[in-house]
């Protein structure tokens, strides 16, 4: 069972956006990697968060309270509050 996206209120999430609730796992040699057992991890978004256009988001990952994150970045770990993320991987910029 894939869990869900959980989205406070006052999200902006641009265009193209990917957001990837499910993994695979990959310890099994006889299968292929990507017909492994599922692993599921919700993504929550919180409150007043602003998601540029084409980001990925994966498994697991937070999004704190008015956290920007910057266009074309891959979101792999939780982004604290009030914070600015870009790149790939999504690293800290600034807090605002």
């Amino acid at each position: 069972m894939v869990k869900d996206v959980n989205r406070g209120s006052d999200v902006a999430i641009g265009p193209n956006c990917t957001l990837y609730t499910h993994d695979h796992d990959y310890s099994d040699k006889i299968v292929a990697a990507w017909k492994g057992v599922i692993i599921s991890n919700p993504i929550i978004i919180k409150n007043g968060a602003w998601i540029g256009s084409n980001v990925t988001i994966l498994p697991g990952a937070t999004i704190g309270n008015r956290a920007v994150i910057a266009a074309a970045s891959v979101v792999t770990m939780n982004v604290e509050s009030e914070t600015i993320v870009e790149g790939v991987p999504a690293k800290f910029i600034k807090r605002i």
